[in-house]
């Protein structure tokens, strides 16, 4: 969850949110920073700035989504289709983007025990997807460059 300091600044408006106002504080629940909703992930914000804005309550039903996704006892293996219990022993892909024309929007919120990447069968194909997306990119994204060398590295394990 994102941490407020009063006075902090409001990432839409700019203007400081004091104490006793109305916030709306999001999780870090986008991991691509090229999606629309990267903005919200892991800020405070004015609610009203957050109610105004386009994308507001889109980045609300989202973040919510995330946070039921990722939650411990809903974490499904997509490999062997068991718990994960042990958060030593977790890799989430995240909320990959919000475009579902997007060819990454099918592995959004896809969870594996770290052993079983490797195992995975759709891995090599999401490597190549994150691969052309950084191609494709005008700037970088320090999020999917995480991914790919967890990815990578759990690959060879």
């Amino acid at each position: 969850m994102a941490i407020f300091i009063p006075g902090m600044k409001c990432p839409l408006c700019g203007l400081p949110i004091e104490e006793g106002e109305q916030r709306v504080l999001f999780p870090s629940f986008v991991s691509n920073s090229a999606d629309p909703l990267w903005r919200f992930s892991d800020g405070a914000f004015h609610a009203a700035c957050v109610s105004r804005d386009p994308l507001g309550q889109m980045a609300v039903t989202t973040s919510a989504k995330a946070l039921v996704e990722g939650a411990p006892g809903r974490r499904l293996c997509v490999v062997c289709g068991n718990r994960i219990d042990n958060p030593d022993d977790y890799l989430s892909l995240g909320y990959l983007t919000s475009d579902p024309l997007d060819p990454l929007y099918e592995f959004n919120y896809r969870q594996f025990h770290l052993a079983h990447v490797s195992l995975w069968r759709e891995l090599d194909r999401f490597v190549g997807m994150l691969k052309d997306f950084r191609r494709r990119s005008a700037s970088e994204n320090p999020p999917f460059e995480w991914l790919l060398k967890r990815l990578t590295s759990q690959a060879k394990a």
